[in-house]
């Protein structure tokens, strides 16, 4: 059953059975509104139903039957004015920059000079670390001037 928490923004909405509101304003069978957005006041527990072509006010004590059965005097009539949610923006590819090549042609030169000048007096092995870090980053540099050049 419809509520006043349950209306949707941009459903038109069909009177089924007449009703007066708190304010006394008349609502007659037939009549089409389309639903914007509802105000509540705690304090008076009031609650305000924003059409666009006029309002309905509500007393959660006086209009009980209202609120919480709308659904007997209101029906969907069209949805067509509802907008679907936004589509999350679309993901673009990273593109490669000529200062991210640079910096891991950098990055394998420093490893480069690592491998010569502490792989010489260190254990037999030792040079392989940074030797393998210089191939790693030179190859990410390739790769980076690769994408370079095929986004033109």
């Amino acid at each position: 059953m419809l509520t006043v928490y349950q209306l949707e923004s941009g459903v038109i909405y069909r009177v089924t059975t007449g009703f007066a509101d708190y304010h006394r304003g008349q609502f007659a069978p037939g009549e089409l509104l389309t639903f914007g957005t509802r105000h509540f006041l705690p304090y008076h527990g009031g609650h305000t139903l924003v059409f666009r072509e006029r309002s309905i006010y509500l007393q959660e004590e006086e209009n009980a039957e209202l609120v919480n059965e709308l659904g007997r005097f209101l029906v969907v009539h069209e949805r067509a004015g509802v907008q679907p949610p936004p589509l999350p923006p679309a993901v673009k590819p990273a593109k490669g920059s000529l200062g991210k090549a640079l910096l891991f042609f950098g990055v394998s030169a420093f490893w480069a000079l690592i491998a010569c000048f502490v792989g010489a007096i260190s254990s037999a092995w030792f040079w392989l670390a940074p030797a393998f870090f210089s191939v790693v980053t030179l190859y990410a540099g390739a790769w980076q001037v690769r994408l370079l050049r095929q986004q033109g």
